[in-house]
């Protein structure tokens, strides 16, 4: 595709080629969602110079990573995502393949996920690029919170153990990782230097934390067992939210919310072989890569210790990592060194 502006084709023709892509994708989805009472959305921004840097991010990644935040905050309400909407503002001197493959990657992590594409648009943009995307879904009758039939969340009780998914930390090691590239690209543009491998960084031995930074994927294993769990353990009192501000964050806004502490132990904390030999190339902690990073859209979950059998569920999935205590106790880390830090 030869280099096009937005303003060279019109904002009207994209928007034809948007509903042709639409209909394909519906045909290739071959879902019919009927309505449901117990509907619910989710909706993320996304700008560049704020939340993504167009130096370094895809768009189809940027599309992908887009999906996986409304689809995981959907999860974390015990929704199972239907529909997608999004809208996409870029200035008219965007190239028009740049908007395409965000389209692109928009169709495919939807129709992965079983979503109907519903309907896409753009907008136009003084300066930055900016995307929005609203994903609609629908709670289970099943997994209803405090329905009788499904999970008790009326919050966790002190003593229950404290679980997270996943690996932690992995994004924002990417995220470094590809600052630091930016900054030896910036300095070799700046020298007027013609290096090869300067312009074009060696990310292969970070491929795994630069994926989950600039193309995180849904947890759909995660759903999939949350669901099976919920649906035969009808009593079970069991809490989650997702995880996108770093570990500590989220507990911090947890205790306000469930009125109550956690005392947690960093060596329990699941971290990446990867994300450890980034934090150790760039002679930095580790620990705070989990605690501060954020953006893993992982989740972090609670239940009785008496329901520990239920955990045989999530085997390979999930890390216990300490329990909930009481409030004034406050957040607790437990160190490697056996020292305690709050």
């Amino acid at each position: 595709m030869s280099f096009q502006t937005i303003q060279e084709v019109g904002a009207d023709q994209l928007r034809e080629g948007f509903r042709a892509s639409i209909q394909a994708q519906h045909a290739s989805v071959g879902a019919s969602f009927k309505g449901s009472k117990n509907l619910t959305s989710s909706t993320v921004f996304f700008q560049d110079g704020v939340h993504f840097d167009l130096t370094y991010q895809p768009m189809k990644g940027l599309a992908q990573k887009a999906f996986t935040a409304a689809w995981s905050e959907l999860l974390s309400k015990y929704a199972h995502a239907h529909h997608v909407s999004a809208v996409i503002a870029a200035p008219n001197h965007i190239s028009v393949e740049l908007v395409h493959q965000w389209v692109e990657g928009l169709n495919e992590a939807s129709t992965r996920e079983q979503c109907i594409l519903h309907a896409i648009d753009i907008q136009p943009a003084s300066t930055a690029v900016s995307v929005a995307l609203t994903l609609t879904g629908a709670i289970e009758e099943s997994n209803q919170p405090s329905n009788g039939t499904g999970p008790t969340t009326s919050g966790p009780k002190k003593g229950d153990l404290l679980c997270v998914t996943g690996e932690l930390g992995a994004a924002f090691a990417g995220l470094r990782v590809l600052l630091r590239e930016k900054t030896i690209w910036q300095e070799a543009t700046n020298a007027k230097l013609e290096l090869e491998q300067t312009l074009q960084p060696d990310l292969e031995p970070y491929q795994v934390v630069v994926a989950k930074q600039l193309a995180p994927m849904p947890n759909v294993a995660y759903a999939e067992t949350l669901r099976t769990v919920l649906s035969s353990h009808s009593s079970l009192r069991f809490d989650h939210a997702l995880l996108k501000n770093g570990l500590h964050n989220e507990l911090q806004t947890l205790a306000n919310r469930w009125d109550c502490g956690f005392e947690f132990y960093e060596s329990a904390l699941p971290i990446s072989l990867e994300t450890r030999q980034v934090a150790d190339e760039l002679e930095e902690d580790v620990t705070r890569y989990a605690l501060l990073g954020g953006e893993d859209y992982e989740y972090l979950f609670t239940i009785p210790e008496s329901e520990t059998d239920v955990l045989s569920s999530f085997e390979g999935m999930c890390n216990v990592i300490g329990r909930v205590t009481a409030q004034e106790d406050g957040i607790l880390m437990h160190s490697a060194n056996e020292e305690s830090a709050s």
